[in-house]
């Protein structure tokens, strides 16, 4: 039996693992699809998604209601994409809010999953942040609050909200749960 030098015994090692990772590398190769029809990039022209209106407004605030649902969209022509959406479209409604009003949005789960929803661009209490955790059981609703104060003037801006679940956001941004909101002096 011959002796197998260190040197011998890592090439080996190296090889063996080497092979070993080799499929895990390969296995999403054949995921991507191409089909002959071509959209050539950035030719479409660009959908500004809906305002959404109040359902209900008092001299404090404005109430507004979401459903997070599935729809089937052109997005591309002649070709149907299944998201997630709200109010079934992709992106979401734009919400306007006016400095020293209160916003409450009413998320209501539609999906057949648990789902929550996490603001971006603007401080918000803990409880209507929507960290990943924080869950809306398909069928039941939760109602966000919203007030932006005057001694923050820099908040004029864009905001957006996301569906948030822990491991799996890019899944849901992915999959069209997106919308904006407009804040305005």
């Amino acid at each position: 039996m011959k002796k197998v030098t260190r040197r011998e015994l890592l090439k080996i090692a190296a090889l063996a693992g080497g092979g070993i990772l080799l499929p895990i590398g390969l296995q999403y190769r054949g995921y991507a699809q191409r089909t002959d029809e071509r959209v050539e990039p950035f030719r479409l022209a660009f959908r500004k998604p809906p305002v959404l209106n109040p359902v209900r407004s008092d001299s404090s605030t404005d109430y507004y209601e979401i459903a997070m649902q599935i729809a089937l969209l052109e997005i591309l022509p002649g070709r149907r994409t299944q998201i997630w959406g709200y109010n079934g479209i992709f992106p979401g409604p734009t919400i306007k809010q006016r400095k020293n009003r209160q916003s409450v949005v009413r998320f209501i789960n539609n999906l057949s999953i648990n789902t929550s929803v996490h603001l971006h661009g603007m401080p918000s209490q803990p409880q209507y942040d929507g960290y990943a955790e924080d869950l809306i059981s398909p069928g039941f609703y939760k109602d966000y609050v919203y007030h932006i104060q005057t001694a923050l003037p820099l908040l004029c801006g864009t905001t957006t909200m996301h569906l948030e679940r822990l491991l799996s956001m890019r899944t849901w941004v992915w999959r069209g749960c997106i919308l904006f909101r407009m804040m305005r002096n």
